[in-house]
């Protein structure tokens, strides 16, 4: 008689939906001081912060509400300093330095709980935002905005990197519509 065994998938593959691998390097300590190139995306890269017109980014009220907090991440952490960046209709890029900073707390803020905050807060003032006001339900509200799950970092490593990336970060709303985040290309 044949015993009746179930068909077992390997581990690795019934798990492997729900991964996400982490996109920090490993083992990097990211509140050390230096600067960094971020990228931070709306789910599902909807435009909702302006839009490009004659190669310059003109902001809406979310997009100035991002400007607006994006600004501010110096006055929240103190081991921050903002360098160049940009707002574009659904991203934004910016350069973060962290300085040495005489922090009495045991925690150094890290670029991970720089850019939680900045989205959280964002987010928060987004949906009490006008607009939003017709919405029915919380429900509702709630699906209006989120911005993507993570983001890009990279760090830079010397000078000539960072003036590329400056420049690449200048040249932005000039190269739109060739940008692989314009989903209307």
């Amino acid at each position: 008689m044949k015993s009746a065994r179930t068909k077992r998938w390997p581990v690795f593959i019934m798990f492997n939906y729900h991964y996400r691998r982490c996109p920090r390097l490993k083992g990097y300590d990211y509140s050390q001081p230096g600067y960094y190139f971020i990228t931070i995306c709306v789910k599902h890269m909807v435009c909702c912060f302006g839009e490009i017109k004659v190669g310059q980014m003109i902001l809406n009220e979310y997009g100035r509400i991002v400007e607006n907090y994006w600004r501010n991440l110096p006055k929240y952490y103190k081991n921050c300093a903002l360098d160049e960046f940009i707002i574009m209709p659904n991203h934004i890029h910016g350069v973060v330095n962290i300085v040495a900073a005489d922090l009495k707390s045991a925690r150094t803020p890290t670029l991970s709980m720089m850019v939680q905050g900045f989205k959280i807060f964002s987010t928060r003032k987004i949906h009490e935002g006008a607009d939003f006001k017709s919405a029915r339900t919380d429900s509702q509200l709630m699906n209006k905005f989120h911005w993507q799950r993570s983001f890009y970092d990279s760090i830079v490593r010397d000078d000539d990197s960072l003036y590329r990336i400056r420049q690449y970060i200048r040249d932005n709303p000039k190269n739109w519509q060739i940008d692989k985040c314009n989903l209307s290309r």
